[in-house]
């Protein structure tokens, strides 16, 4: 296998490749992403989930001398076909997640690969998405969920790990907040293990 390295500080994305047995170097990238808010198209939070990735992944490749493969990855949460963000505090952590009660929502999770000091360089970005409905919120058990996990840094005021085990994602627990996930657990957490890999084997990696 390849240099693998991953461009993000992600301590999810980290367990996620390690637990998959990936070997992998972490170099953080710098790059500003470009803000989603208040965008209501589909295609248009695509377009730039997408770029948000692959600028990631670009910005640490080409601080790289040797041959290696350079892994970048972006999570947004959509519902109604408009991004609901990272918490910038407790009070929209909590609407967030008020926002997100008795309704489905979808993960997407963008995946970029570039290839440096090869004999011809590659780029390949692709999308994987994962729709979860969330059940009937009271407002005590938010602010519980608040309070103890602090969910400030992640995508739609919640981790997925937070709730269900990988396992548990086809019949959750009752008293989970997620009743039911369609597509791959890894994905809402922060990165497909095997869709990374199918993107590899698209380059013969």
């Amino acid at each position: 296998m390849e240099r693998l390295i991953l461009a993000s500080n992600s301590p999810r994305r980290k367990e996620i490749l390690e637990k998959f047995n990936y070997k992998f170097d972490i170099i953080a990238s710098n790059y500003e992403e470009e803000t989603l808010e208040n965008i209501e198209n589909e295609n248009i939070i695509n377009t730039l989930v997408i770029d948000n990735c692959y600028r990631k992944a670009k910005t640490v490749a080409n601080k790289i001398a040797s041959q290696a493969i350079v892994i970048g990855a972006d999570t947004v949460v959509t519902l109604d076909s408009v991004c609901v963000l990272k918490p910038q505090n407790f009070n929209e952590a909590f609407l967030f997640l008020k926002r997100l009660s008795g309704r489905e929502h979808t993960v997407k999770t963008a995946i970029s690969l570039v290839g440096v000091g090869f004999e011809q360089n590659f780029e390949l970005s692709e999308i994987f998405k994962t729709r979860v409905s969330f059940r009937e919120l009271h407002d005590e058990e938010i602010l519980e969920y608040i309070e103890k996990f602090q969910p400030l840094d992640k995508a739609g005021a919640y981790g997925i790990q937070d709730f269900i085990t990988c396992e548990q994602s086809k019949d959750p627990p009752p008293e989970s907040f997620i009743n039911k996930i369609e597509g791959s657990y890894y994905n809402v957490m922060g990165i497909c293990p095997f869709a990374l890999q199918e993107m590899l084997n698209k380059l013969n990696f």
